[in-house]
């Protein structure tokens, strides 16, 4: 009867040590590799953002007649249609995103 119990006892001990490792530890690397990435690309965005916003402002060649006399040639609806292409930019690389961590989690939990 002893060892009918140790038995047990061993295989309930190597079943929570597979389910700690498995939930745990591999959820844990997919979640830090994910933040890693997620600050990696919000501060190469705000970077982009900053980057551009001193470009425009510093630069002395965009309040030149010229650039107001270019920039009055667009379309009434440019401002629009500028939306729609980044905002379906935006959404692809998303989709990439998320079809790129989902491949990572699974791989990351089939070990």
């Amino acid at each position: 009867m002893p060892a009918v119990v140790a038995l047990v006892g061993t295989l309930i001990a190597q079943l929570f040590s597979y389910l700690f490792k498995k939930l745990v530890v591999n959820y844990g690397k997919f979640l830090l590799f994910f933040a890693f990435w997620v600050a990696i690309y919000l501060a190469m965005l705000s970077q982009f953002k900053n980057w551009i916003e001193s470009l425009l402002i510093s630069n002395s060649s965009f309040a030149t007649d010229f650039w107001k006399a270019g920039v009055s040639l667009l379309p009434e609806r440019t401002p629009t249609y500028i939306t729609i292409l980044t905002s379906a930019y935006l959404v692809y690389w998303v989709a990439v995103f998320k079809d790129r961590m989902s491949k990572r989690l699974h791989e990351s939990t089939n070990t």
